[in-house]
């Protein structure tokens, strides 16, 4: 039975070899062939234009014409609309109207205090579209189905969240030498709690690691059990040395 085996494999593989040259052989005659094919196609187009030299001549005469009518009639149009842009831009501030072009690239005129107002709400605007206060958002609206008192039950509870608004999240993905409890694109999310004096401790060096490795970073801490005077010296420690780590206490 061994040796019937052996011969079978031998002969796929003999066949399979066979298989590939006539490939090869195909793929070679074709190469060689193209240049010739391509020679006989370029003269018959050049044979056929020569036959019908007229049509072609008042055919490509026409084509230019064309060209040159669509040509002068789109300067045309731009001239007019600059012409009308500018004349109504001069009516605006004779009005005393200052323009306002918002994120969307769309121009609006107004009042100075119009104009302060829309800046502001397109500022804002735009931070809310921002990814890392997006995540922000939902960790700080996430409300645990029960109290949590561990770290793993709270973390696969806020992942579940996130993966419903944002499908990207992962739980403990690696790069480097950092695996942050949750990953959302390039914001990494480290999670404490019950956080008490030696969680808070630990949280620096991690801040040090993931820095080299994502963007932005969101330090969620539950249930802390620590003294106010503490924890807000450890706050503003850790928000001096890592200005791009975001501190959600819940």
């Amino acid at each position: 039975m061994g040796r019937y085996y052996r011969r079978r494999y031998h002969k796929r593989k003999l066949n399979s070899l066979n298989e590939e040259k006539l490939e090869r052989l195909i793929i070679l005659f074709i190469l060689l062939l193209s240049p010739y094919i391509i020679y006989l196609v370029i003269t018959s187009i050049v044979s056929y234009i020569k036959k019908h030299s007229t049509f072609f001549s008042v055919f490509g005469i026409l084509v230019i014409l064309g060209l040159i009518a669509f040509g002068m009639f789109y300067i045309k149009i731009k001239i007019k609309q600059r012409k009308d842009k500018n004349i109504f831009e001069k009516e605006q501030i004779s009005k005393g109207l200052v323009n306002f072009i918002d994120r969307f690239k769309t121009v609006r005129w107004g009042k100075s205090k119009d104009v302060e107002k829309w800046i502001k709400e397109d500022e804002e605007a735009k931070d809310k579209e921002k990814l890392i206060n997006q995540i922000i958002s939902e960790i700080n609206c996430f409300t645990p189905v029960r109290t949590f008192h561990n770290e793993f039950a709270y973390q696969v509870g806020l992942a579940q969240h996130l993966k419903s608004k944002f499908p990207d999240t992962d739980i403990e993905k690696q790069r480097g030498s950092s695996r942050p409890d949750i990953v959302v694109e390039d914001i990494a999310i480290e999670i404490k709690g019950p956080t008490r004096h030696k969680e808070l401790d630990t949280i620096a060096s991690k801040c040090a690691r993931y820095n080299q490795h994502f963007k932005e970073i969101i330090i969620v801490l539950f249930e802390v059990e620590v003294m106010d005077r503490y924890y807000n010296e450890w706050k503003k420690s850790i928000e001096d040395t890592f200005p791009q780590v975001k501190i959600i206490r819940k």
